[in-house]
């Protein structure tokens, strides 16, 4: 495998895709978004910490898709909800793929 030699390269201008559900979506995320999600990783799950996840998650769709109506990705948003904060966990480097799939069959499994 080679190593990116030039990793910031044109990143203030990427846009990362997110399969969501059946969906492709556009995201531009920033630090602050990630900072936000090391709160829910520590176990935050006041409203006041849900809340904001919920505007870095629609701000970060809204960067990426500005001339998309926000009520609109609001209701995706609200729909896919679960599905986001797996696909930014991941994006964040918070877990893998294979943890998240791990960690939902524990939870699956204790409350069968």
């Amino acid at each position: 495998m080679s190593k990116n030699r030039d990793p910031f390269k044109n990143l203030k201008d990427k846009v990362f895709e997110l399969e969501i559900g059946n969906d492709v979506v556009k995201i531009n995320p920033k630090v602050k978004d990630a900072e936000i999600f090391v709160s829910l990783g520590k176990g935050d799950m006041s409203d006041q910490a849900l809340s904001k996840i919920s505007g870095i998650i629609i701000e970060s769709v809204l960067r990426a898709n500005p001339d998309v109506d926000r009520a609109d990705i609001e209701i995706h948003v609200a729909t896919n909800y679960g599905k986001y904060i797996d696909e930014l966990t991941v994006l964040y480097g918070f877990a893998t793929r294979d943890q998240l799939s791990e960690a939902k069959k524990k939870l699956q499994d204790k409350t069968e």
